[in-house]
């Protein structure tokens, strides 16, 4: 019926499709299916709020084997366990995945095998997911600590958000390693990671605070990172501030400077060529 309803509406000739706060079924899960192998214009699949266990979301999967133009994905505020995690982890890892967003805050069924499934999957070379919600799960230190172990060999992961998930210093220790540099002293970490927001891990606490204070320095990528209500002390809180403040303003200030250099050059060669087209030197 779903199916039917979007052929020849207005939103089967866009590239969206969003259905939330309803509640799917199985026949609803298997129309889907039969979308995502059929209409290749669809990019944005938003499924938040719809009581999806991992039965249908594996239904749904189904479909977007061989698809490859749905770039961001929402499967927030569901009941999806571990089980589908790592379902979802296989369309991840194939080769021609197209996923770039994917959002799974409040799914509080996944838990630390699901967070390894997440790792594994955002290690793979195939692997394009650039922004990744896991807020409000329920990862747990164990979990913590695995997905970070694991997304320290991510070559796409910006944009990462664990808030509220139970990390302790685990999970900590294991970020430190993931963005600690791979070779020398002189080396960076391959981990592209710009934001990290691990607000609401209140069990990280002072012990957990002084090993991200650590890990926030040996990410030279990272612009923006939330510790509020995190347990840290309030002068490591204040350490990752001015840390990630100051390495912003850098930041801008040689994007404003390569900019105004690019622009010189372009003024420069318009100049030239006036005059050539004056004079004919």
């Amino acid at each position: 019926e779903m199916l039917r309803s979007l052929v020849g509406s207005e939103m089967c000739i866009r590239d969206r499709f969003k259905r939330d706060m309803i509640g799917l079924r199985q026949g609803d899960a298997l129309s889907l299916q039969r979308l995502l192998k059929s209409y290749a214009p669809l990019k944005v699949l938003q499924l938040p709020g719809n009581r999806m266990d991992s039965s249908l979301l594996k239904a749904i999967l189904v479909g977007m084997v061989r698809n490859t133009s749905i770039t961001e994905l929402d499967l927030s505020h569901n009941s999806i366990d571990d089980e589908g995690i790592a379902a979802l982890s296989i369309i991840l890892m194939k080769k021609d995945s197209s996923i770039t967003k994917l959002n799974l805050a409040n799914n509080s069924s996944i838990r630390a095998d699901g967070a390894r499934s997440l790792g594994k999957a955002l290690a793979s070379e195939n692997c394009k997911v650039t922004h990744l919600n896991l807020r409000m799960n329920r990862l747990g230190d164990d979990g913590g600590e695995r997905l970070f172990r694991y997304i320290k060999g991510s070559k796409s992961l910006q944009d990462l958000n664990v808030s509220c998930n139970a990390l302790g210093p685990q999970s900590a220790e294991a970020l430190l390693g993931a963005l600690q540099p791979q070779g020398g002293a002189s080396d960076t970490s391959t981990l592209p990671l710009k934001s990290l927001d691990l607000s609401g891990n209140s069990l990280l606490g002072e012990e957990g605070g002084r090993l991200i204070v650590a890990a926030v320095n040996a990410g030279k990528g990272l612009t923006n990172v939330d510790v509020r209500v995190c347990g840290m002390s309030a002068s490591d809180v204040a350490l990752v501030n001015t840390t990630v403040r100051d390495r912003g303003a850098t930041q801008a200030a040689r994007q404003r400077q390569i900019i105004e250099t690019q622009m010189d050059d372009d003024i420069l060669r318009l100049v030239e060529a006036k005059v050539k087209l004056t004079h004919g030197v």
